[in-house]
């Protein structure tokens, strides 16, 4: 395919593993100059087109209605800046996600007729809005729904209905974002080949696509990389600004930058309840208004960041204390007040810390609003349709959800939910998928290159990960104040330097001497205006562990922390004997404590305890007061208790409810 194709053969190798196995695919993957297809393919374009046309020529007030996400607030900005070009009237609207929430409303209706509009066109929402719809036509309002989402029970019987998921759900417009299907919507507008509007609004069209996370293939992986390429010729005055309060003036964008540099801080004005001053960011064409409304924006970024913080410590600390909790399937946890905005990122940092599906409430009274996030392979949306009867509304997908219900319905949906999980077959421990193993010589340059030139990367095309596997620690050096571990690794006389991030010098479980097998990709940099690549570590443990050993160990040990009634055999797995728990309790007490993983500490001990029984044998001790621990949901915390009273080592507990 290499050969066929022109290109590098690990690409190649890459490409041939994510399922291109056809010559003309890679061609289109790789083609810079691909014509996208006309948007007059989905289904309502035209009548869409028809009716905006005929309000441009009119003269109407055009409404649009958006929605306070980053790709409801650039979807507007877009068709915004296009309807003004054309002389039109516009009112702008985007809801307050606190106050008003997602969608079009009745009460927008009335603000718009009072406007003086006779259209609306909503943009990243409509497509569940049938009553609001047939409220408009009594105000003499037509309206154009553009969306992305799954219609409800009805779709709305608009003027035209501009929907691929809806109308073309195997095709590929399928995954657009709402950003694209706006975007489309333009290039009907101007009837023009399409890539003839990304330089007027790839810019736009990019950040919108990033955020909104959907898959970077076919024509979302252009909309992306062209887009990205109009975003570093800084076109936009306020994205520039923007660019500038992210740090990442001078520097050539990607979309990881896009990723965690741009969207969030937009997203942060709708999270945070002043969703229009992002949308006026995107459009200004005043400086000084844009660099008012950028510091604004930041603020609001900084705000979500210590609220997400604050909230995502109280829900994490509520795991750690309630083992009923901990040990669950699915995590559920509420607060009363807790900032709505900021509950999918704390459902999301609870997966990612706990490796569960986690679904996060805030509390007001009689009423809580909750958003979920879940781990891969496991439904969470079916899973909470399966209690629906407890929620007054829920929506969403497989990986995420929001939904409402009475705050004294949590109890019952978290035991409902865990018993529908229960009986899912699904990975219970995340893991990372490799493309294929490196030599230590085959850390290079060359391999960077290849790799990144797959780019851009986010959902649906992900950075290629590489495997080296039986590496020695050869050096271990900590970069004070950073968290940050500079790696050198051999195998077979040949040496590899590479950079491991957010590790802080106590909770790093290696030692020089250890052999591990490591998940790296391929960063690059600038310095002093020359590109430099980096091997950079995303996943490490030690070579000899046997991995179904250790998750088949913990599902046990889970269920028994659960309750769950166990075979004799089970029971038999986890029992630790006297001289299990002597060989831990010693070399504990030797260390005068331990940081580490239960897995390391299986490590350390050489194996000579089953990993289940090391499970198990902590509690014994800790039940003793032998020993004290916290668990942070990856390390286990463990001091030594000097002035513990001896005990024998049978009265515990643990024994009981293990016989």
């Amino acid at each position: 395919m290499a050969y066929e194709c022109g290109i590098n053969q690990l690409s190649a190798l890459i490409l041939c593993g994510r399922g291109f196995l056809d010559p003309v695919d890679i061609f289109e993957f790789y083609d810079e100059d691909i014509s996208l297809q006309s948007p007059f393919i989905i289904p309502g374009m035209i009548e869409a087109v028809e009716r905006i046309n005929k309000a441009i020529e009119n003269g109407e007030t055009v409404g649009i209605c958006g929605d306070y996400d980053a790709d409801g607030i650039t979807a507007s900005a877009l068709l915004y800046r296009y309807l003004i070009s054309k002389g039109v009237n516009i009112v702008p609207y985007i809801p307050e996600r606190l106050e008003e929430g997602y969608g079009i409303h009745i009460s927008t209706i009335d603000l718009l007729k009072s406007k003086g509009v006779t259209l609306a066109i909503t943009v990243d929402n409509g497509i569940s809005a049938y009553d609001e719809v047939e409220y408009a036509k009594t105000q003499g309002i037509d309206v154009v729904i553009t969306d992305h989402h799954l219609a409800g029970e009805k779709i709305p019987n608009a003027v035209s209905v501009v929907d691929p998921q809806v109308f073309m759900p195997d095709g590929e417009f399928a995954d657009y974002s709402g950003v694209g299907v706006a975007f489309k919507l333009v290039c009907a507008l101007e009837n023009t080949d399409p890539m003839d509007m990304m330089e007027r609004y790839g810019d736009i069209l990019s950040i919108g696509t990033v955020a909104d996370i959907v898959p970077l293939k076919g024509e979302n992986r252009i909309f992306v990389k062209k887009g990205i390429e109009v975003l570093n010729r800084r076109n936009n005055l306020g994205i520039s600004e923007l660019i500038k309060a992210a740090g990442l003036d001078g520097r050539e964008l990607t979309a990881h930058n896009v990723a965690f540099g741009l969207s969030p801080r937009i997203n942060a004005a709708g999270r945070m309840g002043k969703s229009f001053r992002a949308f006026r960011l995107l459009v200004t064409d005043n400086v000084e208004e844009a660099r008012l409304l950028c510091n604004e924006i930041c603020e609001d970024n900084y705000l979500r960041q210590t609220t997400e913080a604050q909230i995502t410590s109280q829900a994490t600390q509520m795991c750690l204390n309630n083992p009923e909790l901990l040990y669950s399937e699915v995590l559920v946890v509420s607060g009363e007040g807790w900032h709505q905005g900021v509950l999918g990122i704390v459902a999301s940092r609870l997966c990612e810390k706990f490796g569960k599906p986690a679904v996060v409430f805030s509390i007001d009274g009689e009423d809580a609003v909750g958003s979920a996030r879940s781990t891969e392979g496991f439904n969470i949306f079916d899973a909470l349709d399966s209690c629906r009867y407890l929620t007054e509304r829920l929506g969403g997908h497989k990986k995420a959800a929001g939904l409402s219900l009475k705050a004294e319905n949590i109890n019952t949906l978290r035991k409902e939910i865990n018993n529908f999980a229960k009986n899912q077959n699904y990975d219970r421990f995340e893991y990372l998928t490799l493309e294929c193993g490196l030599t230590p010589a085959g850390v290079s340059d060359k391999t960077a290159i290849a790799a990144l030139e797959l780019g851009p990367f986010g959902f649906g095309n992900p950075e290629p990960l590489f495997g080296l596997m039986g590496m020695e620690i050869v050096s271990i050096n900590h970069i004070p104040n950073k968290n940050t571990v500079k790696l050198i690794l051999s195998r077979g006389g040949e040496q590899v330097s590479c950079i491991k991030f957010s590790t802080p010098p106590d909770t790093f479980p290696f030692e020089k001497g250890d052999i591990v097998d490591v998940a790296i990709n391929f960063s690059m940099n600038f310095f002093r205006g020359e590109k430099n690549y980096s091997a950079v570590v995303k996943g490490m443990k030690f070579s000899e562990t046997d991995d179904e050993d250790i998750i088949n160990s913990n599902i046990l040990y889970q269920r028994f922390k659960q309750g769950a009634v166990l075979s004799q055999t089970e029971k038999q797995s986890l029992t630790p004997t006297r001289d299990d728990i002597a060989k831990i309790f010693r070399y504990v007490r030797e260390k005068n404590g331990f940081v580490y993983s239960a897995e390391t500490l299986y490590i350390r001990l050489e194996k000579q305890v089953e990993y289940a029984k090391t499970l198990v044998s902590l509690d014994v001790l800790e039940d003793l007061s032998f020993i004290s621990r916290k668990f942070d949901g990856e390390n286990q915390h463990i001091a030594y208790n000097s002035n513990a009273p001896k005990q024998d080592l049978s009265s515990s507990k643990i024994f009981e409810l293990l016989s």
